[in-house]
């Protein structure tokens, strides 16, 4: 991906809605991105093939749930992050 349509990307909140639900692969790791979050400059990431147990509210292991990644999109300055160049997305599609 080009940095000028990063630049719009990132700028642009519908289409980074948008990429909620699309598959990647990001560390050897199949994932699908399942939140953003704006304030925080945070793309959310739901492993597909690694599982965490949760614990209850006494401590113990009850439930697996998804291991979650949370990558910034762009850094302090407001310029896409590193993460766009680790990012591969499985659908064949780049982040359009």
């Amino acid at each position: 991906m080009d940095k000028e349509y990063l630049y719009q990307l990132i700028s642009d909140h519908n289409a980074m809605r948008s990429l909620i639900g699309r598959p990647v692969r990001y560390a050897d790791e199949a994932c699908e991105i399942c939140d953003v979050l704006f304030e925080e400059s945070l793309l959310v990431l739901a492993s597909l093939s690694c599982d965490e147990m949760q614990d209850d509210s006494y401590g113990r292991p009850h439930r697996k749930v998804p291991a979650y990644h949370s990558l910034p999109f762009k850094d302090d300055a407001g310029n896409p992050s590193y993460m766009w160049g680790e990012l591969i997305f499985l659908d064949g599609e780049g982040a359009s």
